[in-house]
């Protein structure tokens, strides 16, 4: 029997993209065939692919087709809602879920992400979807900004939104846990939750949270002057350098980004020169604002250095565009092989794989909802297409019956009557 797990969460940045990778990785250790499903995306513009799908399929070199390995962008799914059509959004995900299945021994299934427009049905949308695809759940929840009864209680109403449903809750996992609560976090969670169910703590890991020189150039929009291949550097920290350089060393740090008006030669040449010190903190990379640039005898003196961190030029001034850089939230993407390996190595340090590897492989669906049923049905009709004759055409009802077997290309239908 085909088996699948879905990721849940009930909150935005609660990690969930650890959970993904570690677990896929276990799996594919583990599983001959796994295969990857995100029932709803955020919207994507044309050209470009989904993060997760692009980051997951790329990095484990998963055979599935991008257009596969999703059913429905958020925006499609809001005005499907508003149409009162998520009965239609149901019967699309169980069938590109089903398609997978049949090619895969495993298929790991991420849910929502919290972010963007219609979060306040996304708790209740990632419920439904686990329940009609008859397969148990992990919920990921986030210890960030909450007192440990503020943490129980957002994540026990998490897991009774499931349970209350039939869904199968298989482990519970706290994530980003400062690392001195881990055992506070993991005994509360199972003060509150049924015995059987696995409970995992995993500490905040600040360089997962950190955004990359490549995540700021995007967000600001920036234009690369130097340093394209050292684009992925993780950014520690980030300050303005307004002060004289003497004064202004005194205040890097690691894998410090240095904010700058372009102009400001001093600064820029003694933040390269301090990367290239072992008496310094290393420099991730240098954010000249103002859309000015340096004179052509600093770029040219700069053109001829052997290594150089990225040197971005933005359009904007120093105060909005360190404002805009500080609420920047870092991801994990495909290029990003740092970030992707710190993920995996912390889900596997941290999380039990042989407990959870025998739940997974233990769990059985108990019952089938109507949508899985009707699913079924379909299917076994179009392996053995029949030709039915139906009376009374002038009917309504026996029209839309009609109008309704005809779409969904399961019968050859023949209907008496005027």
């Amino acid at each position: 029997m085909n088996k699948a797990i879905y990721i849940a969460t009930s909150e935005s940045n609660s990690g969930k993209s650890i959970i993904t990778l570690g677990l896929m990785s276990m799996l594919i250790g583990r599983t001959a065939k796994v295969g990857y499903f995100r029932p709803i995306v955020e919207d994507f513009e044309d050209g470009k692919l989904d993060n997760h799908i692009e980051t997951v399929i790329s990095y484990f070199g998963l055979d599935i087709r991008f257009e596969d390995a999703f059913a429905i962008t958020k925006s499609q799914l809001i005005k499907k809602k508003n149409k009162g059509k998520i009965g239609d959004v149901l019967d699309l995900i169980i069938e590109k879920f089903k398609h997978l299945e049949e090619r895969f021994d495993f298929v790991l299934v991420e849910g929502t992400s919290f972010s963007g427009e219609g979060t306040a049905i996304e708790l209740d949308m990632n419920v439904l979807i686990a329940k009609n695809l008859g397969i148990p759940a992990i919920i990921v929840g986030s210890g960030v900004d909450k007192t440990l009864e503020e943490f129980l209680d957002s994540e026990y109403l998490a897991y009774d939104s499931f349970k209350n449903k039939e869904v199968e809750v298989l482990a519970f996992i706290a994530n980003k846990i400062q690392p001195e609560n881990l055992k506070l976090a993991e005994d509360g969670l199972r003060s509150v939750l049924p015995k059987e169910v696995l409970v995992s703590a995993i500490p905040a890991i600040s360089s997962l949270d950190n955004p990359t020189v490549k995540e700021i150039v995007e967000e600001l929009d920036a234009k690369v002057l130097f340093g394209k291949d050292y684009i992925n550097n993780e950014v520690g920290s980030f300050s303005v350098g307004a002060m004289q350089l003497r004064n202004y060393l005194l205040h890097l740090k690691e894998n410090a980004l240095v904010i700058t008006p372009g102009d400001r030669a001093d600064i820029i040449l003694g933040a390269l020169q301090a990367n290239e010190s072992v008496n310094y903190p290393t420099v991730s990379g240098i954010v000249l604002t103002g859309n000015i640039l340096p004179e052509d005898s600093i770029l040219k003196l700069i053109e001829g250095l052997d290594s150089v961190v990225p040197i971005i030029s933005v359009d904007g001034g120093t105060y909005r565009i360190t404002n805009k850089i500080g609420s920047i939230k870092s991801k994990i993407y495909a290029e990003n092989k740092h970030k992707i390996e710190t993920s995996i190595s912390t889900f596997e340090k941290y999380v039990d794989l042989d407990d959870l590897s025998n739940k997974l492989s233990a769990f059985e669906a108990d019952g089938m909802t109507p949508k899985m049923f009707q699913y079924n049905l379909v299917k076994r009709a179009k392996q053995h297409r029949k030709h039915i004759v139906l009376p009374e055409g002038d009917d309504d009802r026996i029209i839309i019956a009609t109008s309704r077997l005809l779409a969904m290309d399961v019968v050859d239908i023949s209907v008496i009557g005027n």
